[in-house]
């Protein structure tokens, strides 16, 4: 269910809750969080044709891994209105 959730075509739900892992409970320099993202992003994309093996997913296509990444993100970043 989870894995249909993350690699199908249909956006995340708005306002779902996140996990309480992932809850940012200090503050943030905008700067250095961009510079983290551009970074994980350019390793993100050396990883071309690489299959991931993902603990609750199984393995991931390259077709899988780059719409997931690409939807997590613009979920994101639609939702701070960037």
């Amino acid at each position: 269910m989870i894995r249909k959730m993350v690699v199908g075509e249909k956006p995340y739900p708005k306002s779902s809750k996140t996990h309480p892992q992932y809850l940012q409970t200090s503050t943030k320099d905008f700067g250095t969080e961009k510079q983290r993202l551009l970074k994980a992003l350019d390793k993100w994309k050396g990883m071309e044709g690489e299959k991931i093996d993902h603990a609750l997913f199984g393995v991931l296509t390259q077709e899988e891994k780059g719409w997931s990444a690409y939807k997590h993100l613009n979920h994101h970043l639609t939702q701070f209105g960037v």
